[in-house]
C-alpha cells in the first residue's frame, strides 16, 4: 500500500501507542491507523485524569502537516461525537 500523503512506495508496521499498530510512512512520518484497531484501542484504555488529559493534549495535539484521508475523517468523526455523547 502506498502512502495516502506523499505516495511512497510503501507502508511499514509500526505503534503509536501501546496496543495501537499502524501503517508507518518513513518519508512523511505519518500513520495509517485501521479503524477497528482504533476502537479496540480506545475502548481499552483507562479514563485520564485531569493532569493527564491536559499534558496528553499538548502533546498530541494536530500539527498544521496533519491530514485525513477523506474516507477515514468522516469515519473518525462520527466516532468522536459518538464517545463524546
Amino acid at each position: 500500500m502506498k502512502c495516502p500523503h506523499c505516495h511512497t512506495p510503501e507502508l511499514m508496521p509500526t505503534m503509536i501507542e501501546e496496543y495501537l499498530p499502524a501503517m508507518g510512512c518513513g518519508t512523511c512520518h505519518g500513520g495509517l491507523v485501521s479503524l477497528l484497531y482504533y476502537r479496540h484501542w480506545a475502548e481499552t484504555q483507562k479514563e485520564p485524569t485531569d493532569a493527564q488529559a491536559t499534558r496528553s493534549a499538548r502533546q498530541h495535539s494536530p500539527s498544521r502537516h496533519s491530514d485525513l484521508m477523506p474516507r477515514s475523517a468522516a469515519s473518525l468523526r462520527h466516532l468522536a461525537d459518538s464517545v463524546a455523547t
